[in-house]
């Protein structure tokens, strides 16, 4: 995969039509220097073709006064410029191996109530080739199924675009340099406690030893590869399966002999979906394949996943509805 600066890959995704040229783009800042590539390369690019860019950061309130630190050096920088700046403070998650996840679901749930304020028509991420690769190597340790493999999307339906996927971690820094942009360190970026960062100090260089330094690019061409399969794989359940799950209110149902015949990856995003649909939440791996197990038998029978969704099958007709 060839790994292209932040402006000409800024640019291409505009060419592309991955960045809206409607309305301002909000760019998710934290301060640090990929995000800081992203929103000097915005500013930069954007006018060229009819767009505007605002910035939107968001502090977790992790490490108290470098926290705010963090927001006024973002605060500052587009002061400077004239763009416009938007912030909001969230509650600090738990400490535990989910931490990240929580403070990921609460950082994307305020950024699209920031792009809601600036009338936004996209939020702008700077994810990097690194971040994909990386991404990749914690879905496969995780057991996760492709939806997980393939990394992170350079678009996603919420509005979300990542237009730095081809741009290396040694790119922006380089980038940086050139154009004297500053930017914040992260303390927490360098805590081996975190999976992220222990695969990033810990597992990359290694495998960058024993297979050389592309490594990274192939990881993250790999993702992409599978990005576009996922992509084609969700196109056809959307058109082939998707219609055939009826109902809503809280209670999903779908013909039994219907759902015994399908493939079983398309099986398995069937019973997933029918829990979300019924408000319920994920289905673990276990409890997926031993709903798979009892859907393909075509028999009678009732599942409670979790506290959340009752999966039966009753005169030929599984139904997920969820409980209280």
């Amino acid at each position: 995969m060839r790994t292209v600066a932040p402006e000409p890959a800024i640019a291409r995704a505009f060419e592309e039509g991955d960045l809206p040229r409607t309305g301002p783009l909000l760019a998710a800042v934290s301060g640090g220097p990929d995000s800081m590539a992203l929103l000097a390369a915005l500013a930069a690019v954007a006018p060229r073709f009819g767009a505007s860019v605002a910035a939107g950061h968001v502090d977790h309130g992790w490490r108290a006064e470098r926290s705010r630190r963090d927001a006024a050096f973002v605060e500052a920088w587009c002061r400077r410029r004239s763009v416009p700046f938007f912030q909001e403070r969230l509650p600090v998650p738990p400490r535990g191996r989910s931490r990240e996840d929580a403070a990921r679901e609460l950082r994307y749930r305020a950024l699209a109530a920031m792009r809601e304020r600036a009338g936004a028509s996209a939020v702008v991420t700077g994810h990097t080739r690194d971040d994909a690769a990386e991404t990749v190597l914690l879905a496969l340790l995780r057991g996760r199924p492709l939806s997980g493999i393939a990394g992170i999307r350079r678009r996603r339906e919420d509005g979300v675009v990542r237009p730095l996927l081809e741009v290396s971690r040694g790119a922006i820094l380089a980038y940086l340099r050139e154009r004297r942009i500053p930017y914040r360190r992260d303390a927490t970026n360098d805590d081996p406690a975190f999976d992220r960062n222990w695969v990033r100090r810990r597992v990359v260089p290694l495998l960058e030893r024993r297979f050389g330094s592309a490594v990274t690019a192939n990881l993250a061409a790999s993702a992409e590869a599978l990005s576009r399969d996922r992509e084609w794989i969700d196109d056809l359940f959307a058109r082939d399966v998707l219609p055939r799950l009826a109902g809503g209110g809280g209670e999903i149902s779908v013909d039994s002999a219907l759902l015994s015949a399908l493939p079983s990856a398309a099986l398995r995003r069937a019973l997933l979906a029918m829990a979300e649909r019924a408000g319920g939440r994920p289905l673990s791996r276990p409890e997926l394949l031993a709903l798979e197990k009892l859907a393909r038998a075509g028999e009678p029978f009732r599942f409670q996943a979790g506290r959340r969704v009752d999966f039966r099958n009753r005169r030929g007709v599984v139904s997920a509805r969820r409980t209280l």
